[in-house]
């Protein structure tokens, strides 16, 4: 993933997280804001990782995973809007396979809900 297309500011994260629409897998919780308000036309995304993971290292360990996912998955991603990914102490150990499927997943209920004509592909 670029780093132009990566959320940083404090004060964004906050709105998407509290604004933004929830959805969640096994290890990984996204929060999508559909319009970032500025009426930016691409998609921004934010990485998190909750403390209960542990150290800086271990959380350090998880965002790495979730910014490689966002990698594989990049074609499945909305073409624009705000997204924050939390990881959760499960994705520290999971299979990859786990991850990238259950993620997957959650991405396709996300363009469901976002795209009601999208409903019977899958």
């Amino acid at each position: 993933m670029k780093r132009a297309f990566r959320l940083r500011s404090r004060k964004v994260f906050a709105q998407v997280l509290r604004q933004g629409r929830t959805l969640g897998s096994r290890h990984v919780v996204v929060f999508w804001l559909r319009d970032g308000g500025d009426g930016g036309q691409r998609l921004e995304i934010g990485f998190a990782v909750q403390r209960a993971v542990g150290s800086a290292v271990r959380r350090n360990r998880v965002r790495r995973r979730l910014r490689a996912l966002a990698q594989v998955l990049a074609e499945e991603l909305p073409a624009q809007g705000r997204m924050v990914w939390l990881g959760k102490v499960s994705a520290l150990d999971a299979p990859w396979g786990e991850l990238v499927d259950g993620t997957r997943r959650m991405l396709r209920r996300l363009r469901a809900e976002r795209d009601p004509q999208d409903r019977g592909a899958g």
